[in-house]
């Protein structure tokens, strides 16, 4: 499932308009901790969100989901030369950082979940990190049930902002530092 997230993310950032997009010089993404939520409870969601692996999944995926947004941009943009693409590419890497995904998973986790939930989730992951049995209790095999199609409908909904963002943005200053990698009409 996080691999499908990653990878629509960065899909619908390479769907992002290519030049001119002034609805992204509007766009502002706030990726700053809700200044609501308890720093201690911020801390043990991102312990939790370390435990699970997703550091290590999404550092793990970058390199192969911004090549799969290359190809779905270049499929797109039938105006850009490969050039276009692989600029795009670099850009989008350099600046994909691995913290804002995991600050929207933290904050999604932090709308859903409760203390006790995240510390009952940590105490799980710790025991399964030291190979002991851990079991859920019922009362958050229930909750996780109800809340986690919310939970990751917000996941989704905040990366594919981060992508989209990122993407446009790329999109925007390769056209414009670049206009020789986008062929005119009677060049295709």
């Amino acid at each position: 499932m996080k691999t499908a997230l990653l990878l629509l993310t960065l899909i619908l950032s390479a769907n992002a308009q290519i030049a001119g997009d002034k609805a992204a010089e509007r766009r502002v993404f706030n990726l700053d901790i809700d200044n609501n939520v308890d720093p201690n409870r911020h801390a043990e969601v991102l312990q939790l969100l370390e435990l699970s692996g997703v550091r290590e999944k999404l550092e793990a995926q970058k390199r192969s989901m911004v090549e799969d947004g290359r190809k779905k941009l270049m499929e797109k943009c039938t105006k850009c030369a490969p050039e276009f693409g692989n600029e795009w590419a670099r850009l989008v890497l350099a600046r994909m950082k691995t913290q804002d995904f995991m600050n929207v998973y933290a904050k999604a986790y932090e709308k859903y979940l409760t203390r006790d939930d995240i510390a009952e989730l940590l105490a799980i992951q710790k025991k399964t990190k030291a190979h002991e049995k851990a079991e859920t209790s019922p009362r958050l095999q229930e909750k996780l049930r109800s809340v986690l199609p919310s939970l990751m409908g917000d996941v989704m909904g905040g990366c594919v902002k981060i992508g989209a963002e990122i993407g446009g943005k790329a999109s925007e200053e390769v056209a414009r530092e670049h206009p020789e990698y986008i062929r005119t009409t009677h060049e295709q």
